[in-house]
């Protein structure tokens, strides 16, 4: 079928957005694998995250942004080191959300670091059985942000078919990890709707 100039613009806005999600997940694997990630695994993490953030920002900011990261792959570290190199990555992305010059989906790559630590936790959480669980999981300011991002851009960003479901799940998310303390089988229910997200996208 051949694409108007409107849905060619669609199609670009969407993988866009897709990107944005997908880079953060790879942000927040890094950070989880902190301590015990392969200096081959954090190479290939860290070009995936390049790339996906290239889609956004321009080159100079954008390495001054993984700088950090470059700096503690090149010299070995692992733990700590990586962990501080992340935050400022994160400090970064932050502050680029913030201003005024920010692309339009570059907020989605903090809401995508956000799920994938929602998943990774959940799951952690029940296979332990026992944890923190609203400490780690309630983060509502994200939350309320993608929501409104949806809400606001959703059918012109996104893949057709995947707009209420995202709504649907993102609105159960928020109202599960709101309990303190939260039950185990909502554990499981938070860790199923993550996971229903991320294969979307």
């Amino acid at each position: 079928m051949e694409q108007t100039a409107s849905s060619s613009y669609k199609t670009k806005v969407v993988v866009k957005t897709l990107a944005a999600a997908r880079t953060g997940a790879e942000i927040t694997n890094l950070l989880f694998e902190a301590g015990q990630v392969r200096t081959d695994t954090a190479r290939e993490r860290l070009m995936r995250i390049d790339d996906g953030l290239s889609v956004f920002t321009e080159d100079a900011p954008r390495e001054a942004m993984l700088g950090p990261l470059r700096a503690a792959l090149n010299a070995g570290a692992a733990g700590d080191d990586w962990v501080r190199a992340l935050d400022s990555l994160h400090d970064d992305l932050t502050a680029a959300v913030q201003s005024n010059k920010a692309h339009p989906q570059l907020p989605l790559v903090l809401a995508g670091a956000w799920l994938q630590a929602s998943w990774l936790t959940s799951s952690a959480l029940e296979r332990a059985g026992a944890g923190p669980a609203h400490e780690l999981l309630y983060h509502p300011d994200v939350g309320h942000y993608f929501q409104a991002y949806i809400e606001a851009r959703g059918s012109d960003d996104l893949p057709n078919g995947m707009v209420l479901p995202l709504k649907t799940t993102l609105s159960e998310l928020h109202t599960l990890s709101a309990q303190d303390p939260m039950p185990a089988e909502d554990v499981t229910k938070i860790r199923a709707s993550v996971e229903r997200i991320l294969g979307a996208l």
